[in-house]
Order: structure tokens, then C-alpha cells, then sequence
């Protein structure tokens, strides 16, 4: 509960302690956060020491006041969770008229930002599940008309509301083709409004759909909220490095067996646990290193893919298959488009390529400002395989010399995995 002020005044200390170690950011999720009537509170202290605060609402207590407080306290980034596109669908979930509040309260929060002439990203997010797969065709225009930021799609999590309906749950086989309606949709619209980010995907499925369908949506990677400095705390203010607040566990015999977690209340007791935090890390790291198979340590991205270490050996397996199966996707959609040894692929007006020392370095930026780095090429490579670069508008036209068909193929396949590039027939 956060309703009594010592509760409160408890997540205040727990902050101030932590930004003396660099805290930025801080996201609120809770159960509905809007139910506890302090959070205003918390929110304008995170504003007043200079953290950035985020807050996931599934936006049915929108009012005009709420809106109002919300906005006073200075939150920079509102989130609206959605089931759906439409009443039948997110009141299955939800409840009934949850989709009407929440449109509702959308209406006012936006309304409320363009008086004060602020600007607060307001993000939708939403899943794909049984009940509304069958809406795909009205995502793309649906958000484009909402005026918002971003719209993040993801899996079902079978819990809360959820928990009793298993069959919400989507298979991945469906999952991964409602996925290509949607960006295919997305795609066609011309200037979307909105940035569209597709969650519960390997990195090389969201470099296939950039390819197939021309676009430029950000790569995501499976990855531990606590690699990257994050972690989770508790409303009683326990700090947990798994962000899903696992029990608390110890390492033994080069096993993780459990997370060390810390019960701060000094500021030593803070200093303890980011040091079991980063202990935490490096073993994940480590063991995450030894599960990986040959063609893991073989993808350009390997670096930047750290998976939950509680996956099971089967699921490992499984993220591994996805990823080889979109990799094959790719590599026919070369073959598809290459005729008499030569290729043309275009760099995105997003990317640039950066030699130093005759390494090449692809750089591609997206919309949300965020960029991605790909490893280096080495550039006597580059020349060795190529007999002819043709360079017409950002057009390339690549002409194999001694390489076979396969190998020609691969060396297509390194450049567009870059996400730097798209293809063209």
C-alpha cells in the first residue's frame, strides 16, 4: 500500500539514497498506480531531484482531476495499456467499459498537454492475443489517428486478469504472422504519426521485416533490465535485481540459484547491493557465454543479446530456432532478389558508414533517437569480394567476383544484417 504518508516518505529515502549513485530514471507500474492517492507526491520529488519519471496506467481512472494532478507533478512519459482496438476486446480483459474510459482519459491527457503546450510522450501499449487477432487490419490507421508517440505490441502474459484465460495466449506460429500483417499495414501508411515497436521478437526478425517491407523499426534484443543498470523495487522498498522480482536466491557451484537482494535503509546497505547487483551480472554474463551454441557465437549481435537466465534449456532452444529461422527468411529473400551475381541494396537515409584504420563501421539511427552500432567490417574484405560498386542515390549495386553463389549470398546477408540497408529487386 502506498496510501499512508509513511509509506511514502519510505520510497522517498530509498530514492534519494539511490541517486547519490546515478539514479535517472524511475518507471512506476505497480498494480494500477493511479489507485494510490500519493503517487502524485512521489512523482514531483522524482521531478525535484532531477529523475525522470515513468508511469504504465491501464487509464480508466483518467478524470479531468487525475489528468490534472498528473500533469502538475511533472511525469514525463505516460503509458496506456490496451488489449484491444475495440470494447469487445479490451473489456474481455479489462472489464467492461475499461476501452471507453480509457479513450476518454487519453482525450483529456492529450487535451491537457496541448494547453499547457508541454510535450509528453504518450505511449500506447497493447497485446496480441486471441481476442483481438482478428483486428489487425485497423491497428495501423486505428493509432495513426490517435496522435500519440509510440506503440509498443507484445505477447500476452497469461497473469492477472489473464491468468484464468489461457487460451488468450497465441501460439508462436500466429503470433509471428499477425506480426507481419501488422508491420505490412504499417508500412503503407504514408508518414505514420507513431513509432511502432513489436516486442517478444529475435533481432533478426525485426531486420526481415526492415527488409521485406522497407522500413526502419528499431532492433530490440532480448535482454536483462539489470545488464543495463536496472533493476526493481518494492513498495515496502526492497531492491531486486530480476526486474520480474524473482524470491531471492544465492549463487553455488557456478549456478545461479537466486538473485542477492538487500533490504536498504542505510547508505552503505545501497552500496552492497549494487555490488551483489554487478557480482550478479558478470556470473549471468558468464554462464550466458558457456550456453551459447556455434551459431550464437557466430551472430553479429551476440553482444548485445543477454536472455533471462532463468529460461530453461528448452526455451533456450526455442529463442535459438526463432532466431535461425528468421536468419533462412533473410537469406531467400536474397536469393529471391539477386540475378546473374549481382545485388542492389539501398542505405537507408537513417544510416552512414564510418572507415577508420580500413575498418568499416555501419551506423543506423532511428526515430526515437536511439542508434545502433553494428560490428566492423573489415574493408580489404569488402574489396576482395567485390568486383564493382555502383553508387547511384544510396543505391549499390554489388557484383560477386570469386565467390560462389552461397558465399555471395552470405557477404549480402552480413550487409543487410547491419540494419542498415534495405533491397531492392
Amino acid at each position: 500500500e502506498i496510501n499512508k504518508e509513511a509509506d511514502i516518505n519510505l520510497m522517498k529515502k530509498r530514492i534519494l539514497g539511490l541517486t547519490k549513485f546515478g539514479l535517472k530514471q524511475v518507471v512506476i507500474i505497480l498494480k494500477e498506480p493511479l489507485m494510490y492517492k500519493n503517487i502524485f507526491d512521489l512523482i514531483s520529488f522524482c521531478k525535484e531531484k532531477g529523475i525522470e519519471t515513468e508511469i504504465i496506467t491501464n487509464g480508466t481512472l483518467l478524470t479531468y482531476n487525475i489528468v490534472c494532478k498528473l500533469i502538475e507533478s511533472g511525469i514525463n512519459v505516460v503509458n496506456i495499456s490496451l488489449e484491444g482496438v475495440t470494447s469487445k476486446s479490451n473489456d474481455y480483459i479489462r472489464g467492461t467499459g475499461s476501452f471507453s474510459s480509457a479513450m476518454n482519459g487519453l482525450q483529456l491527457l492529450q487535451r491537457e498537454i496541448h494547453n499547457k503546450k508541454l510535450f509528453k510522450p504518450i505511449i500506447i501499449k497493447m497485446t496480441l492475443n486471441s481476442q483481438n487477432k482478428n483486428e489487425w487490419k485497423q491497428f495501423a490507421e486505428y493509432f495513426d489517428k490517435l496522435n500519440i508517440n509510440e506503440v509498443i505490441i507484445n505477447s500476452i502474459t497469461v497473469a492477472g486478469r489473464a491468468q484464468k484465460y489461457d487460451f488468450l495466449k497465441l501460439d508462436d506460429n500466429e503470433y509471428e504472422e499477425l506480426v507481419d500483417k501488422i508491420y505490412h499495414r504499417y508500412a503503407l501508411l504514408n508518414n505514420p504519426s507513431y513509432i511502432l515497436f513489436v516486442h517478444s521478437l529475435r533481432p533478426l526478425a525485426y531486420i526481415f521485416f526492415n527488409i521485406k517491407y522497407n522500413m526502419n523499426s528499431m532492433v530490440c534484443f532480448p535482454d536483462c533490465v539489470s545488464n543495463n543498470g536496472g533493476f526493481s523495487m518494492d513498495m515496502n522498498g526492497k531492491l531486486y535485481s530480476c526486474s520480474e522480482n524473482k524470491a531471492e536466491f544465492l549463487m553455488s557451484n557456478g549456478q545461479i540459484k537466486s538473485i542477492p537482494n538487500s533490504l536498504i535503509e542505510r547508505h552503505d546497505e545501497i552500496n552492497n547491493f549494487l555490488e551483489d547487483n554487478e557480482l550478479f551480472n558478470q556470473k549471468r554474463d558468464k554462464l550466458n557465454q558457456e550456453r551459447r551454441s556455434l551459431s550464437c557465437l557466430k551472430c553479429r549481435w551476440k553482444a548485445r543479446c543477454n536472455p533471462c537466465q532463468f529460461l530453461t534449456n528448452n526455451e533456450y532452444n526455442e529463442m535459438e530456432r526463432k532466431c535461425l529461422k528468421y536468419k533462412e527468411k533473410i537469406l531467400n529473400l536474397i536469393e529471391s532478389n539477386i540475378s546473374l551475381g549481382k545485388a542492389r541494396i539501398i542505405l537507408k537515409e537513417s544510416a552512414y558508414i564510418h572507415m577508420k584504420n580500413k575498418r568499416l563501421k555501419f551506423i543506423n539511427c532511428y526515430r526515437n533517437g536511439k542508434y545502433l552500432v553494428s560490428s566492423e567490417f573489415d574493408f580489404c574484405n569488402w574489396q576482395n569480394n567485390v568486383i564493382n560498386i555502383i553508387i547511384q542515390n544510396q543505391s549499390y549495386l554489388i557484383e560477386k567476383k570469386d565467390l560462389n553463389k552461397k558465399d555471395f549470398i552470405s557477404f549480402i546477408y552480413d550487409l543487410l544484417t547491419t540494419d542498415c540497408f534495405y533491397m531492392v529487386e
